[in-house]
């Protein structure tokens, strides 16, 4: 049991999405495009290149948590968002 209670879980079933949360949608979804554009052959670096190609500043994270894999079965690693004006690899 969940040692939370009853007013505070239902103030977290009525919150609103946070914005990495919504970041991150957007992220998976953009990542997946690419993917898929590209055949599923394109790994991390070409993923990450081409996000910042497009402007996005992204850093690479774990775990694989897209679920985007290669024809091999190897899971593409991740990028995510970062804050900083400057991009970091």
């Amino acid at each position: 049991m969940l040692e939370v209670s009853r007013s505070g879980y239902y103030a977290w079933t009525t919150r609103e999405e946070s914005l990495r949360s919504k970041e991150t949608t957007t992220l998976a979804e953009e990542i997946q495009k690419i993917f898929d554009k590209h055949e599923k052959r394109y790994g991390a670096r070409r993923v990450y290149h081409e996000l910042v190609r497009r402007g996005m500043r992204v850093v690479i994270r774990g775990p694989y948590w897209t679920g985007v894999v290669t024809p091999t079965g190897a899971s593409a690693r991740v990028v995510t968002p970062h804050p900083h004006r400057r991009v970091i690899s």
